[in-house]
């Protein structure tokens, strides 16, 4: 069978005080038990600092780990992300004890992205240039997010609001505001890269 892991470790986490670690690390939780929830997804953390998110299909991948990435920012911090959809071989519990492609090459991919934060790899095919080149440039979008800005494309991305009515409800803010942040955070880019990444993108 096929899945699509997603391996991640928070950056210079060594310099993170415990308390903000803490806060990181419960923020993802809580997001992971949210897809737990609405899907067959699967999870562990490991080091302190890592973990792997494991989903049978490739439907919302890079809407999940937009939204990852979009979690740690909102903390003032950053995370790498790498992306392998392809066989399993054992799908395990707990998660760590599982084998397969796609685990051994999402967890690879972590020490061969530099200096990118946001890699993907699918099993027995090429990526195409052209999408290649956007995720690069998502990925840098992404990187320069302020704290506000990560956090209203966070509830934008992960769907919990459905408009900028309810977005700025979230924000504790105005409506003006609420879109002045997903402006600057470039929501229409990203938008549109999801609505492209569902779309055929390899060779």
């Amino acid at each position: 069978m096929n899945g699509t892991v997603i391996s991640g470790d928070i950056i210079n986490s060594q310099k993170l005080s415990k308390d903000k670690l803490t806060e990181i690390i419960n923020r993802l939780n809580e997001w992971f038990e949210t897809l737990v929830q609405s899907a067959q997804y699967q999870y562990y953390f490991f080091r302190g600092d890592g973990f792997q998110l494991y989903s049978p299909t490739s439907k919302r991948v890079f809407e999940v780990a937009i939204a990852l990435r979009l979690i740690v920012r909102a903390c003032g911090s950053d995370v790498r992300l790498s992306i392998a959809e392809g066989p399993i071989e054992q799908l395990k519990r707990p998660l760590a004890t599982s084998t397969g492609w796609a685990f051994v090459h999402s967890g690879k991919g972590l020490d061969q992205m530099k200096p990118f934060a946001l890699r993907y790899q699918k099993y027995g095919t090429e990526l195409c240039p052209h999408f290649e080149l956007n995720i690069q440039l998502i990925d840098h979008l992404v990187g320069e997010t302020t704290v506000k800005q990560a956090k209203a494309l966070y509830y934008y991305v992960s769907r919990q609001a459905d408009d900028h009515y309810q977005l700025a409800e979230l924000l504790g803010t105005s409506r003006v505001n609420a879109t002045k942040l997903l402006n600057l955070g470039n929501y229409q880019f990203i938008e549109r890269f999801l609505e492209l990444s569902k779309e055929t993108h390899l060779k």
